[in-house]
């Protein structure tokens, strides 16, 4: 792959630093979303980069063999005409946001790595259907970017390349699942070991197949963890949502032992109304709730 159109075209309009921005990681059952962002700095240097570009044969990282990805990486890595980030949600980021918002978040540490190394980028790409919201940079999302845009195909590489490292890192602190191999994604293998073992602890409970595999207690907490500011279930409710409904009561005794504050186990309530037990007590339950403006029948608070 070459400079692209888009990228001459910004350059003949006054744009310098270009940058290009992708992920791996989005389809994932396990791990982190990583966004990378790759910059030429000017068309200058882009020309003489070009030369060094026919010779590796720069492709998006789908159509790339792993040693040829690992390849290019490195060269990039340690290249000074090339300027790169890294950014990264975690599992626990993606279910508490959704993947959508935790790309954002990963594109958004991605960028604001790259402003305190470099300067500001004139222009951003993005592969795919969306832009970053509330940046202060020009920007265009290209679908298929990674196959039309040479900075976005860069970005690519490094992104893949960087969270296929990092998942084998992963694999010495969780031996039972084979990362290094799937990398986290919906393999036969993937599902076997999540059959057999349960969900790790950088597993997406929000996807739906790590969901259905995963403890009670793990899908409790994440039903939990999704109620918004405001309103209330029943423990009823979540045992239903957790695949259970008869366990209602099991929903009771494992949020009241949980002293983990992202889980807002006073957003759960009686099927009757009445507020129900708490681990730091009733009354600040209803506190809680009164501030959060809940709507529930619960008797007045005299403070």
């Amino acid at each position: 792959m070459l400079i692209s159109s888009y990228e001459r075209e910004k350059w003949r309009n006054g744009f310098q630093f270009l940058v290009g921005a992708d992920e791996a990681g989005r389809g994932a059952w396990a791990g982190p979303v990583i966004a990378a962002m790759v910059g030429i700095k000017d068309l200058r240097i882009a020309k003489i980069l070009e030369q060094k570009f026919k010779l590796i044969k720069i492709q998006d990282s789908k159509s790339l063999s792993f040693h040829k990805r690992k390849e290019i990486f490195i060269w990039l890595k340690d290249n000074p005409m090339v300027v790169w980030s890294i950014g990264q949600a975690s599992a626990k980021e993606i279910d508490r946001l959704n993947i959508l918002q935790a790309t954002f978040l990963a594109w958004r540490r991605a960028f604001q790595a790259l402003k305190k190394r470099f300067i500001l980028p004139d222009f951003l790409f993005f592969d795919g259907p969306y832009t970053l919201p509330k940046l202060e940079v020009k920007q265009t999302a290209v679908v298929g970017g990674d196959k039309k845009v040479l900075t976005v195909a860069l970005a690519s590489i490094m992104a893949k390349v960087w969270r296929d490292q990092l998942m084998a890192r992963m694999e010495k602190e969780y031996s039972y699942f084979s990362f290094a191999q799937h990398k986290g994604y919906g393999t036969k293998k993937h599902l076997e070991e999540i059959s057999r073992f349960g969900p790790s602890k950088i597993h997406r409970i929000s996807y739906r197949p790590v969901f259905q595999k995963a403890s009670f207690q793990q899908r409790v907490y994440w039903i939990v963890s999704r109620i918004p500011r405001g309103e209330v279930k029943t423990y009823k409710m979540v045992a239903e949502l957790a695949g259970s409904p008869r366990a209602w009561r099991a929903v009771g005794n494992i949020l009241r032992k949980n002293y983990n504050s992202k889980i807002p186990c006073h957003r759960v309530i009686r099927s009757d109304g009445k507020i129900g037990n708490y681990n730091r007590g009733i009354l600040a339950k209803r506190i809680k709730l009164q501030k959060e403006g809940a709507v529930i029948k619960v008797p007045e608070i005299k403070f």
